[in-house]
């Protein structure tokens, strides 16, 4: 890591956090921001699966958007992820059941942790397309996201997510391609 990259990371995430954090709550962003910035002062040399990993043992959610869209981390292994959620009311659609966003939010997250397990110190990612094909609606339930690299390359990574509810039924499928970003590129994301 380059010398002053922490600092332009931390000015960049204040940045994101605060424009985030006028649109909240002011407590709830209060202790939200706090956390996560507590999160990234301890974990910013570790590499990124091992983070997330030490902040699962910690029993903290290594997700910041997951505290705000209510899922968290089940497992995260090399090029796998597992991430769950309570779907409900309050992930509707105007027509009543979970917004199709939810689940693609669900998939784009699984999927992008499973990518960010195999990359190595210095590099971050990026997704360069998502596709998502819904297979049955759910009105409140459990869903849980399955993601895993299908294959790694050094820059472009072909990623699959499978959305399943509380009995197994497949009720998303997702693929998406990401990039492995490096150097400069990589710097305050």
């Amino acid at each position: 890591m380059k010398a002053g990259s922490r600092q332009n990371a931390r000015n960049f995430h204040g940045t994101e956090m605060a424009e985030i954090g006028s649109k909240l709550q002011p407590a709830f962003a209060k202790s939200l921001f706090d956390r996560v910035d507590a999160h990234s002062r301890i974990l910013m040399d570790m590499a990124l699966l091992d983070k997330m990993r030490a902040a699962l043992t910690a029993g903290q959610n290594p997700i910041p958007l997951g505290d705000l869209m209510g899922f968290h981390a089940i497992s995260i292994e090399p090029g796998t992820a597992i991430i769950e959620m309570s779907a409900g009311p309050q992930h509707h659609n105007p027509m009543g059941t979970v917004h199709g966003g939810v689940c693609c939010t669900l998939a784009d997250t699984a999927m992008g942790i499973a990518h960010a397990t195999l990359l190595e110190d210095g590099e971050t990612s990026t997704a360069l397309e998502i596709k998502i094909n819904f297979i049955r609606p759910v009105w409140k339930d459990t869903l849980t996201a399955r993601g895993r690299a299908v294959k790694h390359g050094r820059t472009i990574s072909m990623m699959e997510c499978d959305v399943v509810d509380a009995k197994d039924r497949l009720v998303a499928r997702a693929s998406g391609t990401f990039m492995t970003l490096r150097g400069e590129q990589a710097q305050g994301r």
